[in-house]
């Protein structure tokens, strides 16, 4: 799938390129050749109005009406440069259609070309036609009449020049469109990988997801399963009598419904628009009753299981977000160190205010966990290690769902763990 993505975005980028490009280049080319043609039919124009003699020389005012060129400083050195170089031959003929003058701009040695070209002006005298082009022994001509009842002129130029431009500009047209598109297919081969490694980042990790989630749904459903069997097998037996595969079924259900609810929490945060829910209620609250709040429950919890539990919330700290979520946050932190600190340990969650910046940190004793974990620790269905798995109820969703719901307040997550001390911190930018 990412395969073909790339070769897509490549395709696409290839195709909107060559076709801004050979736009251009079309436009350009057509724009110097048209100028060719202008110039020639200058040329013919000037050459007819002298009489037949070639310009040789342009004035000022001449030289910038045919090239459109302003000249800003020295004008003197361009006065006397010639426009264009171009072989021509000039006919007069009388009222008659005859030809009574050859004159040309060139030296003529060729007496067949000269008599070859003489016909053809006397078939372009009698055709009557004011200009256009014409063709003699393969090689291409530019002419103009000038005429009336009592004769005129008859100026044929040598196309060349023209046809040399055209030629060179196809070659140019040629270069610059293929060395643009082999350019441009490596440079598209190297940004497609780059904007698609976020898209692969995705989809690995949403493959990740569900094979978790199947592993985890894989388990419970398991173990229902085969106290159901148990219990299928004893039709006679009371409630009371079979409460035991009872109880694993219920604990089971218990199990499954939460992690059920986390992972569609986790499904609506991702669709939501900046990772908040739409049913959110943002407000500015007190973020440290909230902290409190979330506390008061686990101190009989972190009694049971043998630990210390220290609150340090500094009061009157106010924010803007959603309290409920703020309140989760709080009781996944505690949630996860009670799970993860040794009888007799410690845990202290705090809040401060420093400037800008609020902290809501959660630390416990126990294992280190080593820096390898720690870089995934936020990770959906990760587990550091054995204290960190299903038997103790956990799934591996809660940091995850902790992490979603700082980055949905533009907060950020941090965690560190040295010393036998592990600390989880909730930065947010008032």
């Amino acid at each position: 799938m990412l395969k073909r993505l790339r070769l897509r975005f490549t395709l696409i980028i290839l195709t909107l390129f060559l076709a801004v490009l050979g736009s251009t280049v079309v436009v350009l080319s057509i724009y110097i050749y048209r100028s060719t043609v202008t110039q020639t039919e200058m040329i013919l124009a000037q050459t007819a109005d002298g009489g037949g003699a070639a310009p040789q020389h342009m004035s000022s005012g001449e030289e910038d009406n045919a090239l459109g060129a302003v000249h800003t400083r020295d004008e003197s050195k361009f006065r006397d440069k010639p426009l264009y170089q171009l072989e021509t031959v000039t006919f007069r003929y009388d009222s008659d259609g005859n030809i009574t003058e050859t004159i040309y701009s060139f030296p003529d040695e060729d007496s067949e070309a000269g008599e070859a070209l003489l016909a053809l002006a006397e078939s372009l005298i009698a055709g009557g036609e004011s200009g256009g082009k014409c063709s003699l022994g393969g090689s291409g001509y530019r002419f103009l009449l000038r005429g009336g009842s009592a004769g005129g002129v008859l100026v044929i130029g040598s196309r060349d020049n023209e046809i040399g431009t055209a030629g060179r500009l196809l070659l140019i047209d040629s270069i610059v469109l293929l060395g643009g598109a082999a350019l441009l297919t490596l440079i598209s081969a190297l940004l497609s990988r780059w904007a698609v490694k976020p898209v692969g980042q995705a989809w690995e990790r949403q493959k990740r997801f569900i094979a978790d989630a199947s592993h985890e749904l894989k388990t419970p459903l398991t173990v229902i399963s085969t106290n159901l069997e148990l219990v299928m097998q004893n039709p006679s037996e009371t409630v009371r009598s079979q409460s035991k595969w009872l109880g694993y079924i219920a604990s089971e259900s218990a199990q499954m419904k939460t992690l059920v609810g986390d992972l569609l929490y986790l499904a609506r945060l991702d669709a939501s628009e900046d990772g908040i829910l739409p049913s959110s209620e943002i407000r500015e609250f007190s973020l440290s009753d909230a902290v409190t709040d979330a506390c008061l429950p686990f101190e009989s919890v972190a009694f049971e299981a043998g630990a210390s539990l220290e609150c340090d919330i500094e009061p009157d700290i106010a924010m803007i977000g959603n309290e409920n979520e703020l309140h989760r946050l709080t009781a996944i932190f505690l949630d996860n160190a009670i799970k993860n600190t040794p009888r007799g340990g410690n845990i202290k969650i705090s809040l401060t205010k420093r400037r800008n910046e609020l902290r809501l940190e959660c630390e416990n004793t126990g294992e280190t966990i080593a820096p390898e974990h720690l870089a995934r620790i936020f990770e959906r269905f990760y587990r550091a290690d054995s204290s960190r798995d299903r038997n103790t109820g956990g799934y591996g969703l809660g940091l995850s769902i902790a992490h979603s719901i700082i980055a949905s307040h533009k907060g950020r997550a941090e965690a560190a763990s040295e010393n036998g001390v592990t600390r989880f911190t909730a930065v947010f930018t008032i």
